[in-house]
């Protein structure tokens, strides 16, 4: 392996690494520290989308807050592993490991991690395993590892293209 593939291939599983232990940093929080961030979260989004939120008196304002809540909780699963479907395949992708293509590999491990971080929450005070979490996690993978193929498809053809522009223009020289 060069260099240059060993460098692209240590940044790529430092990126998965990090992903993996800031998920599993979230998953450790207790259920009332989790809970607070992201009506903490939700708060900051209620004042931007809801131009009269300011105006609602407390218990309208918690009543927003509460219903928004639950989204937020459920899209920051999704968006966490969509994010990790990108890095995990990137190393699929820079390691070699197919399994009928790097996407399959890519979303096996993230649902394998999102079962662990399940698990790990049930010992975590406050927390419990969601079937339903695990769900959310894999689809945000599965998402995420769409858009890593996607985009190395579309670089292959760019690659490709510009590739023959380059050897017909050669070609035309000689």
């Amino acid at each position: 392996m060069n260099l240059k593939l060993r460098i692209k291939t240590f940044i790529s599983l430092l990126f998965l690494f990090f992903m993996m232990f800031a998920i599993f940093n979230f998953s450790a929080q207790s259920g009332n520290d989790s809970n607070g961030l992201s009506v903490s979260v939700s708060r900051i989004i209620c004042r931007i989308v809801f131009f009269k939120y300011g105006e609602m008196t407390p218990a309208e304002q918690l009543f927003v807050v509460t219903e928004i809540n639950y989204f937020v909780r459920k899209l920051a699963h999704f968006t966490a592993y969509a994010v990790l479907g990108v890095c995990a395949y990137a190393n699929a992708r820079l390691l070699g490991i197919r399994l009928k293509g790097y996407f399959l590999p890519a979303v096996i491990f993230c649902a394998a991690y999102a079962i662990f971080d399940e698990i790990h929450q049930f010992f975590t005070p406050g927390r419990t395993i969601k079937i339903t979490d695990m769900m959310i996690d894999t689809s945000g993978a599965v998402v995420g590892a769409a858009a890593a193929s996607a985009a190395a498809v579309i670089m292959v053809h760019i690659t490709a293209y510009f590739r023959t522009k380059k050897k017909n223009k050669s070609e035309e020289v000689s």
